[in-house]
């Protein structure tokens, strides 16, 4: 007896652990949509609540309901369609990692900024003091002060790069421990 209450308890208990997909609300935006594609590589919400997303085909912006997008063809702005990693800094700048460069933007203005970065960006971290690190061939480092925004796009302006760091191609970069910036490459991982 006391095996058929424990039975029946177990499965009255199991029947609230199985959820549908019903349950919840579930939409799916995809090119036929506006996406401009269906491979996304990055997505970041900027202050004014705008989804920002990065894919193989250009940069989008996503409001909810119309996707505003972004490529070589029409703007100036952008190094390269190849969009790899997005990130919305402390001040509500969004930092455009691509597979030619580095931008930034404002997202209330639309005013950029490029930075001589080489090659594919493949990470951007920024630290407890509002500068930014980029993975790509090699880390790079844009203090906060180099960071200002113009409506002439084809500003380039030069980053630091560590000595010990520039012939590594950087895969990844994170803050942790003791307030140190690690970066991982496919044979070694070092901090600054």
């Amino acid at each position: 007896m006391m095996r058929f209450i424990i039975l029946c308890l177990l499965m009255l208990c199991s029947t609230s652990a199985f959820a549908s997909i019903t349950d919840y609300v579930v939409k799916q935006w995809n090119i036929q949509n506006g996406l401009p594609s269906q491979s996304l590589k990055s997505i970041a919400q900027d202050e004014q609540g705008y989804m920002w997303l990065g894919t193989q085909f250009g940069l989008s912006r996503f409001d909810g309901n119309t996707f505003t997008n972004f490529n070589t063809q029409n703007s100036d702005f952008l190094p390269s369609n190849g969009i790899n990693k997005l990130l919305v800094d402390s001040t509500g700048l969004l930092w455009v990692g691509t597979k030619n460069g580095l931008v930034t933007l404002d997202p209330k203005t639309m005013m950029s900024q490029t930075f001589n970065v080489k090659g594919p960006v493949r990470d951007i971290l920024e630290d407890s003091k509002g500068s930014i690190w980029i993975a790509a061939n090699g880390l790079y480092y844009v203090a906060r002060n180099q960071v200002t925004l113009n409506q002439n796009s084809a500003l380039v302006v030069p980053v630091s790069m560590p000595h010990q760091l520039r012939k590594l191609s950087v895969q990844s970069v994170k803050w942790r421990y003791h307030q140190k910036v690690y970066g991982w490459s496919m044979s070694v991982t070092y901090y600054v």
